[in-house]
């Protein structure tokens, strides 16, 4: 399945050029991604789940950036997970300041070799931009987020397998999914 899953999103950006697909699909999969670490039973448990990935798993740059819209826009949840998949487009909520605007551009790439390079040249798949005052802008680079999240898949993983309470919530968690019932 997790082969599965990153050679669709990559191909998904080179060959079929769904950038705002393979966006919103991300932020499925980091929302997704939290829930084996954070139980069915708790309150706002998917907001905490895809806050979780961004401050625990993903690299040190996304919690910066994850920090940057909270404090500046509005919760990243709703504004990328939800606004995405629910909206089909990024929106801004209420914010402090009615007269922030707000424009998003999302960049794939046209071939295997453009999507390297974007994973090289950027160092983390989201870009919060400051375009004069109360006007920002994100830029949501796939191949380097899709990367990055391949790293914060493997680092779960890892901590499943070396830390007692990460285990011990995975196997909470795949026991309120039924995985043992899976074949």
């Amino acid at each position: 399945m997790e082969d599965f899953i990153f050679s669709d999103l990559k191909n998904a950006t080179t060959k079929g050029h769904s950038n705002f697909l393979v966006a919103m699909g991300l932020f499925n999969y980091i929302e997704i991604l939290g829930g084996f670490f954070f139980p069915s039973d708790i309150k706002d448990k998917e907001a905490k789940r895809f806050n979780f990935v961004f401050t625990d798993l993903l690299p040190a740059e996304y919690k910066e950036v994850f920090e940057d819209i909270r404090n500046r826009i509005a919760k990243p949840y709703r504004l990328l997970r939800c606004g995405m998949t629910h909206g089909y487009l990024p929106v801004t909520l209420e914010v402090d300041n009615q007269n922030t605007e707000i424009s998003y551009s999302i960049f794939g790439a046209d071939d295997e070799n453009k999507y390297d390079q974007c994973i090289k040249e950027k160092n983390c798949g989201i870009v919060l931009c400051n375009n004069g005052k109360n006007k920002y802008s994100i830029e949501i680079y796939n191949p380097r987020l899709i990367s990055d999240f391949k790293i914060a898949f493997e680092k779960l993983k890892e901590k499943i397998n070396n830390e007692d309470d990460y285990k011990a919530k995975f196997i909470t968690r795949a026991s309120d999914l039924n995985l043992d019932h899976l074949s």
